[in-house]
């Protein structure tokens, strides 16, 4: 029998409620990197971690590097978005009101390396089992011209609703989904596209960055056709690791957690410093 972590664990849980300041958006990345370092532990158990962002915009490291990335930054700024550089892989996407963000920890201590595509598929494997509704229809490969493309793009007619990221670190495994649930999907295509179009991204020649089409993505409660709010995809997961017979149990900030968590935190946000500016591209 094959393996999976989704099946017969106790989870710890951690939620954090919507993020929306300057000051606490760094917050659950912060507590994203403790918890991966508690997890590595091999007397450990797994981990699942609930959080959302409004009006941010989670950039990846190559974001950085576009040609004109503070004309870029004006177009988040002009719509009362924050740019915000995360720390696992990937480019920018859009939190707002209607994304849900969550990450599955666990440790690999297996005898042999749990692979990057095998963590990916356990992630597909817990949200296929959330949606039966969409039983059949789920698929998982690169939505090219979608913002922030990657290999498991979860997808359903060809629109992509979900996008899948890890982050490793010693014996821990994170991975972390972003996904849409409900809201103007369209405008948060737009948005992204007009950050690349003003960035100059298609004068760059070491970066690659998408050709956003807004119409290449769509919320998960349209694709389904039935009404949904972040709370109830939330239970859903919940629901469904009880159903492969896991157990869920309230996860607490240890002492040694709340040190790693306040390093990260300082760490973090010194990173972002820079990125703060307004829509005249002048620093804050």
């Amino acid at each position: 029998m094959t393996y999976s972590p989704l099946t017969g664990q106790d989870f710890l849980v951690f939620s954090q409620e919507t993020q929306s300041s300057d000051s606490d958006m760094s917050a659950p990345f912060a507590l994203g990197e403790a918890l991966l370092r508690a997890v590595g532990s091999p007397s450990d158990q797994p981990i699942l971690h609930f959080w959302s962002l409004d009006q941010a915009i989670l950039l990846g490291m190559t974001d950085t590097k576009l040609p004109d990335l503070s004309e870029g930054l004006k177009v988040f700024a002009r719509a009362s978005y924050h740019p915000f550089v995360r720390n696992a892989g990937g480019l920018a996407v859009v939190c707002s009101r209607g994304v849900t963000n969550f990450s599955l920890l666990f440790p690999n201590q297996m005898a042999s390396p749990i692979s990057i595509d095998q963590a990916y598929s356990w992630m597909k494997d817990l949200i296929v089992a959330a949606f039966p509704e969409a039983e059949g229809r789920i698929e998982a490969y690169e939505i090219v011209d979608s913002y922030c493309p990657g290999d498991f793009d979860l997808s359903i007619g060809g629109k992509k609703f979900a996008g899948i990221a890890q982050r490793r670190f010693k014996g821990g495994i994170s991975v972390l989904i972003y996904l849409s649930v409900f809201g103007d999907q369209d405008y948060r295509g737009q948005l992204i596209r007009s950050f690349y179009e003003a960035g100059q991204a298609q004068a760059a020649s070491k970066w690659h960055f998408p050709l956003v089409n807004p119409d290449s993505m769509a919320n998960l409660s349209d694709l389904l056709g039935i009404e949904l709010t972040v709370q109830d995809v939330q239970d859903r997961i919940m629901a469904s690791l009880v159903d492969m017979g896991s157990s869920l149990s309230e996860g607490l900030l240890t002492p040694q957690i709340q040190t790693d968590y306040e390093k990260a935190l300082e760490k973090i946000q010194s990173r972002n410093l820079r990125l703060n500016v307004d829509e005249r591209g002048a620093r804050k």
